[in-house]
Parts: C-alpha cells; structure tokens; sequence
C-alpha cells in the first residue's frame, strides 16, 4: 500500500490528521488546568505533532484497507416498492428496539420528567415562547395536562403514556435507517451489531424516556439523512407519492422540533439550487425540498400565531461571544481599560461567573441582544486585542466535541447520586405531582452508577462509545474521506448534518443530547459511504 501511494493521499490524511491532533493536544492540555493559568505551548506543538502522524497513518491504512478488502455489495438500483421481507423486517426491527428499552422505561417509571419541562409544561395562550418548539410543547402539554390531569386524572400516567408513545416512535425512526442498511445490503452481522447498539447504548434508552425535544429531533435527522441517501442512491426512487410526502414529512420534522434545524435544510436546499445551475437533474428534489420548507415554515407561523407565541431571547444565538468576552474579562483583568471593564459588565452584569464549559451564568442576566450593534463593536474590538483569550474559550467552551476523550459534558450540572445530573439528567422536577417510582429497581442503581456518577468513563469502549467527540470526528472523518474519493453521494447529507454540527458549536454547552441528531446519522452515511458496485440479491 506504502509503495502505491499518491501525493493527494497524503494530504488528504495530513490535513485531516493536522487538526484533529491540534484539537486533541489542545483540548487535553485545557481540561488538566484552570481557567486563570498559563498553557504550555510546547506540550501542545509535542502533542500535536505525535497525535498528528500517528492518525496520518491510521488514516493512510483505513483507506488502504477499505479499498483492497471486499466491499459491501449495493442493491443498484433500490426497487421502489421495496424487496420481499421489508415490511416484517422494519417491525421485527421496531419491536426488537423498543422491547430492549422497556426495562429502562421501568426503571425510570414514568420516564425522564427532566431537562425543560419546567418551563413548557407551565406556558398557556399569551405566554408561550419559540425559545423552545412549540410543536413539542404541545405535545408535553397534550399528555400532561389532557391524558395525565382531565383523562385520567392521573399526572405520572399521562407522562408515562408520553414516554411510550415517544419510545415507539423515536424506534420506528431508527428502525427506517435499519430498512436502508438492509435495503442497500448491509451484511446481516453488521446490521444485527447496529440495532444491538441502538438499544442498549444510554443516549438511546434512556433519551428514549426523556422528556426532550431532541429525541424527536433526531428521529426526523435520521429519516432526512437517510432520504437523502435514497434519493443519491436513485432518484427515480421517489417516482412514488408516498416516498414523496415520506421526505417531506421528514424535512417539516426537522424544522419543527428544533429552531436550528431549519439552517441544515436551508443550506441543502440552496446545495441543489446551485446543482441546477449547473444544469444537474435534480429539479425534482429542489421542488420537494422547497415544499416541505415552507410547509415547515407556515406551520411553525401557524402556531406561533395561533399560540400568541413570544419570540425567543437572542441571547441563546450570543452564547459563544458571551463566553469569549467573559473569558477575555477573568484572563486579562488587569490589562483592560475602565471603559471597556464598564462595558463588558453593562453587557453581561454575571461575567465574574464565568464557566468555561457552561454559558448559562453569564447568559442569564446578560443584555447583549437590547443593544446588537454596540455588544458586536465591543466583541469585534476585543477579539482583536486578545485573539488567544477567544481561542480559548472556544476551545475550551466545545471541548466536548473538539476532544475525543473529554469528560466536561458529563459534569456539568454535577455528577453525584444525590442530584441525579451527570451524563444524563435523571432527576425529576418538583412541583408538577410527578413521582418516580422504580419497578426495576437494580437496573436504576447499575444506571445511576454508570451515568450520574460517570462510572462509564473507567469502562474505555464504553467511554469512547459514549463520547459527543467520537462521533464528532467521525463525522468530519467520513468527509475528508469523501472529499478524498471525490465520492459526491454523501455531499448533500454531509452539507446537511455539518452544518447543523457548526451551529452546535455557538450552542450554550456540549450535552449528549445536544449531539444525538448526528449521531444517528454517523452509521447512515458510513455505510453508504462504504457502497460497492456489485449487484446482489435481496439479503
């Protein structure tokens, strides 16, 4: 393989290589110190430079490796009615991913009241407010206030139907992606490794029973991806009405369930109108695409309307620049002129509470978004006279995806058996009559040890398993490799599912949560990354 080498590979693997070991040996000095010390810079260039070469090598032999070896054989092209077994397949596979959740669901029984319950369940007609879906707002509502309080007068039952209804969808999502992998013809070990993992790994089973937007979110990531495989797969595939409305129905999810999904369509969107010009058959995929963005975009209107909905604070888009000003005050404290010490606390009055990990404290009682256009003079005046202070806060701030094996994600609201808030929230809010019982209760223990006092990180496959930056730089992996191959398959869902992870990066914290959506999109686009071009019979 040495020997047959060719200069493009080389880059490709150095480039990639390069900023995955600066990123490594940076994010690995920042979590060993604090905030107001000094960095070693020759560890750093020491660190980068070994991980550097030793991922260039890695890389050089992957790809040596997947093009000699026996590739997976491709259904060319996919029948659009589908192959015989493809129904019975998609429920074995739903029934099997919801059955293994079950004893997760009763051991948390009624589910994960948690994350931001307290301020959805609570809005009404005038005080409702896009900062969080309105979509999913309702439907907490829906099952809390009408099946739990009026239908059966029962709060913890009406969660608890929420939970179920929420695990069978979220599993017949998944489930869609496994029909595509057997559709496409994965070998059968492969697939049966892959639903294994969806049902057992955490940041499926037990966000799975999690009161959060971004289980929904995902699912409707996972089915867009995976349409977009499809339809670069075989355009003629959506020759049927069904499989039409199906991507539609995909794209409006996105857009509904979370406010930042609608930059990833966006972006395709204008991807394929740039195609046209280009005089590329894909006027078919613009009109649906387009279709389901402003069927996405009149609903949301619709209930934002119809709910007198307040718009959300634009302090959630500011909570990077908040981060980088606040770290540039703690660092530099005694360098910065009163003037600009006067503006940084006018524009965040909490900016002593700095958190590197966390935006929350500074963000809470900050006044950026009153006045834009002066906080945006001050940050860009700032981030000029100290470029390394806002490295370093962005660094530092998204160390959760940028460092393979950080562990600042997992203790950000605290990781002890009392406040059940380590890796995953597992504590129930007070004040809405719902009461955690346990059916299971040896299931909770071994899960409250693992996942809230992060026992998981001393178990290393199950670490890496469990790591936003795993899957992070498998992603961005996937796309050098790509981009490599001049594979352009993969170009739309890459578009798609990077910019959505660039959006993550100006988030409030790295969070499980927060990266599922990408996740469940890593073994979507990694086998169809791996497409052969040997016709097989149905598997």
């Amino acid at each position: 393989m040495i020997a047959k080498l060719k200069k493009r590979d080389v880059v490709f693997a150095f480039v990639f290589a390069f900023f995955f070991g600066l990123f490594n040996a940076y994010g690995r000095v920042l979590k060993d110190v604090s905030e107001l010390e000094s960095i070693d810079k020759m560890i750093i260039v020491y660190n980068t430079i070994i991980i550097t070469f030793a991922m260039a090598v890695f890389y050089l032999a992957l790809k040596g490796t997947m093009l000699r070896c026996k590739r997976i054989n491709y259904l060319a092209p996919i029948k659009r009615g589908g192959y015989k077994g493809d129904r019975k397949y998609f429920i074995y596979c739903t029934l099997v991913i919801f059955l293994l959740w079950i004893p997760v669901f009763l051991a948390y029984y009624p589910g994960l009241f948690a994350y931001d319950v307290m301020s959805q369940i609570p809005q009404t007609i005038g005080s409702y407010s896009t900062h969080h879906p309105l979509i999913h707002t309702l439907y907490l509502q829906f099952f809390y206030n009408l099946i739990g309080g009026k239908l059966l007068n029962n709060y913890n039952s009406g969660i608890a139907f929420a939970s179920l209804v929420q695990m069978f969808l979220f599993s017949m999502m998944i489930s869609y992606t496994h029909l595509f992998f057997r559709r496409i013809g994965v070998r059968r070990w492969v697939r049966y490794i892959l639903v294994g993992l969806t049902a057992i790994l955490p940041f499926f089973s037990m966000l799975a029973i999690s009161m959060t937007k971004d289980v929904f979110f995902s699912g409707f990531v996972a089915l867009f991806v995976t349409n977009l495989c499809y339809w670069e797969k075989d355009e003629n595939y959506y020759g049927r009405m069904l499989t039409v409305i199906f991507y539609i129905i995909s794209i409006c999810g996105v857009i509904l369930f979370r406010n930042n999904g609608i930059y990833g369509v966006v972006t395709v969107a204008l991807g394929i109108g740039c195609s046209l010009i280009l005089r590329e058959k894909r006027s078919k995929q613009f009109l649906y695409t387009l279709v389901g963005l402003l069927i996405g975009i009149l609903i949301n209107c619709g209930l934002k309307v119809g709910l007198q909905a307040q718009k959300g604070s634009l302090n959630e888009a500011l909570s990077l620049p908040y981060q980088q000003i606040s770290c540039v005050y703690n660092r530099n404290y005694d360098k910065l002129a009163e003037d600009e010490m006067k503006q940084i606390r006018d524009f965040i009055p909490n900016v002593e509470q700095y958190n590197p990990s966390l935006s929350d404290p500074v963000k809470a009682n900050a006044y950026g978004a009153d006045d834009l256009k002066g906080f945006l003079s001050l940050y860009m005046k700032l981030g000029l006279k100290y470029p390394a202070s806002y490295i370093r806060a962005y660094t530092q701030h998204n160390l959760g995806y940028l460092y393979i094996l950080d562990v600042s994600s997992s203790r950000i609201y605290g990781y002890t058996l009392e406040e059940r808030q380590g890796y995953l929230l597992t504590d129930t809010k007070q004040g809405f009559d719902i009461k955690h019982k346990s059916f299971i209760p040896r299931l909770e223990r071994v899960y409250e040890r693992l996942y809230t006092t992060n026992k998981y990180q001393d178990l290393l496959i199950l670490d890496l398993l469990c790591s936003p930056g795993f899957y992070f730089w498998g992603i961005v992996l996937i796309m050098f490799y790509c981009a490599d191959l001049r594979c352009r398959k993969l170009f739309y869902p890459a578009l798609f599912v990077g910019t959505y992870m660039l959006t993550l990066l100006d988030g409030p914290c790295v969070l499980i949560r927060y990266a599922l959506p990408y996740i469940v999109c890593v073994p979507v686009m990694l086998c169809f990354m791996l497409e052969g071009e040997k016709e097989s019979g149905n598997p």
